[in-house]
């Protein structure tokens, strides 16, 4: 059981033919994002602002899940996220 479950995230998308050292920028804001539950609170405003003291807390049966949906194709080079728990 997870009291307190931080998640942070960063889409990364990159264009080779730009540069080659691969022009990068944070396109997490281009996408749609759900959850499959959370508590009030706690949802993808928590995940998506770049604060370390709020997190995202789900509020259902497993699995939790993201959903992130971008309106075209995307060329992701980097998915992160920042994760951390107390049990």
């Amino acid at each position: 059981v997870f009291e307190k479950m931080a998640v942070a995230a960063t889409l990364i998308e990159s264009k080779p033919e730009l540069d080659s050292n691969f022009d990068k920028r944070e396109v997490g804001t281009d996408a749609v994002w759900s959850l499959s539950s959370a508590k009030p609170g706690n949802g993808v405003e928590q995940i998506r602002d770049n604060n370390m003291d709020t997190f995202w807390q789900s509020d259902g049966g497993q699995p939790h899940l993201i959903n992130i949906q971008f309106h075209k194709k995307m060329s992701l080079c980097e998915v992160a996220f920042y994760l951390d728990y107390q049990l």
